[in-house]
Order: structure tokens, then sequence, then C-alpha cells
């Protein structure tokens, strides 16, 4: 005789249930409407999912929708997948000049433009103070800097978005050849 099987939380579980068939249990899962979404917009998601943002509550807050119109997403998308790619091929504890050198060779492979070692000069009461070297820009829309190191530190965030002030470029990415390719997005 087949019963079926009501969990106390079924409100929240409305479309498992379980039968018992003889002595032994068998458990029928029908595919709850949230999932059956993600599946059919697996792609999207994907892509979602490879492209940067700044951080977990920031998505949270705005929404899906919200994050996959970020400004140069796919600017930043394809220099992510590249240095993914380096970090796979290379893996970790090499030198930052390793993996710049290493970038570069990718990046001109995907055929994306950028100029490497880029001097911007910071002024104070029109008077220039300093200057600083980007790591690589590209196209006047980012501005990458690299790390290899065990993981990122917040004096690295901070480098960054001055070097977006100073530079009057909007979207930097942060970038760390570590144990595991590590990257942060940060808009200024």
């Amino acid at each position: 005789m087949e019963r079926p099987f009501k969990p106390a939380s079924s409100h929240l579980l409305p479309h498992i249930h379980t039968n018992i068939i003889g002595h032994s249990r068998q458990i029928n899962f029908e595919i709850f409407p949230t999932v059956n979404t993600i599946l059919n917009r697996r792609k999207e998601i994907k892509d979602f999912l490879a492209t940067d943002f700044t951080d977990y509550t920031e998505i949270k807050r705005q929404g899906f929708a919200k994050m996959v119109d970020l400004k140069y997403r796919e600017l930043t998308s394809e220099i992510i997948n590249s240095a993914q790619t380096v970090h796979t091929q290379l893996g970790y504890e090499f030198l930052e000049k390793i993996y710049h050198n290493s970038l570069l060779i990718e990046l001109r492979k995907r055929n994306i433009s950028f100029e490497e070692q880029k001097a911007y000069t910071v002024e104070y009461d029109n008077n220039i103070v300093g200057e600083f070297f980007a790591d690589v820009v590209f196209d006047r829309k980012v501005i990458v800097e690299l790390k290899a190191v065990e993981k990122l530190n917040p004096l690295f965030e901070a480098q960054l978005l001055n070097y977006l002030k100073a530079s009057g470029i909007e979207v930097g990415l942060l970038i760390n050849f570590g144990h595991s390719l590590q990257f942060k997005r940060m808009v200024f």
C-alpha cells in the first residue's frame, strides 16, 4: 500500500514527497520552480558567474538583473577569462612580472588592445606632486592592477581606487594570481 508522506515543513518543500513501497522507502523529487528557472537560464547564469562584481552583498541588494548591466562587462569578463587561462597554465607561486607578461601574451592572442605601464600624474593645486604607472589600461575604460600574493589586502584596493581617481577612468580590476585566481571589480 502506497501512502504519501508529508514533511513537517511542507509549506517550504511543496514538491517533495515520499512513497513507502513494501519495507523500502523511495523518494521522488520534483524540481522546484526556482531550480527549473535556473536550469533554463544556465547560460545567462554561467556568464554572470564568470563576470566580475564588487561584493556579494551588492549583488543581493541590487539583484541579478542590475548586475548583468555592469559597465564594460564584456571587456572585464574577457580580461578575467584571460587571467584565468594564465593561472590555469602557470599555477601559483611565480613573481608578479611572470603573470603580467603571460597575461599580455594571452590578451594579444585574443586581439584585446591595451597599454602597459601607462604613466599618470597626480596634481595638487595645479602642481604635479607625483606619478604612478598602471599595470595595464584598456581603451581608457578599465585599469587592471595585478598582484601575486597569498591573498588580497585592502591596501591594494585603496591603491586601485587612487589610480582610478587620478586617471579619470571609472572601472578597475584588481587581479591576484595567488593560490587561486582572485579578482575584485571596483568603480570610481
